[in-house]
């Protein structure tokens, strides 16, 4: 055989003795999962799944029998190389084909598998954070714009009642949105369509007021006609009236008090309280801005619509340790009251109630509870209040 021939032929049998066979490439595979070389481990562990895709708990090489579980190492390689979801595809394919069960890697799956779906929810929490919060914040703002369609006396109009389906299909679709990034900016964009029509309800209410207002100083300024009357006969002189003798002046009469102001309205949406009776609060401090005011009241609002009634009394006790407010009074009232009917105790939680809606009309006489929002009895408990100041 010549010179070129031999090197021909060995040029041919060099890849041929070179090849790796699959339990070569798993073995290879494997030491390097082991080593935490991951990269080759996936090189490796693809070759030998591309040679021999079927696991099993005793592959025969030569005259030995070895478990061949190369998914199983594949997932493991993935996990730790980032592709959560390439790992569970191979996870997923390993338990799927059965022979691991038998083997003492199951287990080891079983935990690979808890870890990346733990992994997978911790991703997507993170990955919804912001939409999440962007959701709260419409919500939050809607529920502000409700307060102040109420104090402007729009709640018994149409677009009044529209805002405020569309706020309940947003808080509905918030408690239920998860981690789904796609339900929260749907969530944002129904709270924000609920704020427009609260807006918009106020402002005509308040445009309504404004006219009738308007009407009523016109008929007050406007003078009474005059009509001049021509005698048709001569009239007689009339006599020299006596002159007024002095009259005893009597003890002074009480002027009226000027009519009560249109009731305003606060609405909450009332869910299942907490069975324990609150502290009362303490004296005001300090007064706070009217926008700071506004967003402590959207908070504890927040927590009594929840359910959570102490931590709205905590919240509302806050706030009027800081001011005077009406409203805090009011709804911290409301949330003593029910806590106080599901203890078994419940007078001093009704006493507590009662001076809180005292103290409430107190600072604001025209405050009202929404009888479509809140039970008959504690609406009827605070009327009792109201009418008996």
């Amino acid at each position: 055989m010549n010179r070129l021939t031999l090197t021909a032929v060995l040029l041919i049998a060099f890849p041929l003795a070179a090849a790796e066979r699959w339990w070569e490439s798993y073995n290879r595979g494997v030491k390097a999962v082991n080593a935490k070389q991951y990269e080759v481990a996936v090189q490796a562990l693809a070759a030998a799944i591309a040679a021999a895709p079927a696991e099993s708990s005793a592959a025969r090489v030569r005259n030995a029998a070895i478990v061949y579980v190369p998914h199983y190492w594949l997932g493991v390689a993935k996990f730790n190389l980032g592709d959560v979801d390439g790992a569970v595809r191979a996870w997923r394919t390993s338990e799927e084909q059965g022979a691991i069960a038998k083997t003492e890697f199951y287990p080891k799956l079983r935990e690979w598998v808890s870890r990346a779906q733990a992994e997978k929810k911790r991703d997507a929490a993170d990955a919804a954070s912001s939409s999440k919060k962007a959701a709260d914040k419409a919500v939050s703002a809607a529920m502000v714009a409700q307060v102040a369609a109420l104090s402007a006396g729009a709640d018994r109009t149409d677009t009044y009642r529209a805002g405020e389906a569309k706020l309940r299909e947003a808080m509905t679709q918030f408690r239920a949105a998860g981690t789904d990034v796609t339900v929260f900016e749907r969530v944002a964009q129904t709270a924000g369509r609920a704020r427009e029509l609260f807006t918009k309800a106020a402002d005509d209410a308040k445009k309504l007021k404004a006219t009738r207002q308007q009407q009523i100083a016109a008929k007050q300024a406007a003078p009474p006609p005059v009509v001049a009357l021509k005698p048709t006969q001569p009239q007689p002189e009339p006599e020299p009236e006596p002159e007024p003798q002095p009259v005893p002046v009597s003890a002074p009469v009480a002027t009226a008090t000027a009519a009560e102001a249109p009731a305003e309205t606060v609405a909450v949406a009332e869910t299942a309280p907490v069975p324990v009776v609150g502290k009362a609060a303490a004296a005001p401090t300090a007064e706070i801005s009217k926008a700071a005011l506004r967003s402590q009241l959207e908070s504890a609002y927040r927590f009594y619509a929840s359910g959570n009634f102490e931590a709205s009394e905590r919240a509302l006790t806050s706030i009027l340790n800081a001011t005077r407010s009406g409203e805090a009074y009011l709804l911290r009232g409301c949330a003593r009251y029910t806590r106080a009917i599901l203890s078994r105790q419940p007078d001093p939680g009704l006493a507590t109630a009662s001076s809180d809606f005292k103290a409430a009309l107190k600072v604001n006489r025209s405050l009202r509870l929404d009888k479509r929002t809140f039970s008959p009895k504690l609406v009827e408990f605070f009327e009792s209040v109201r009418k008996s100041g």
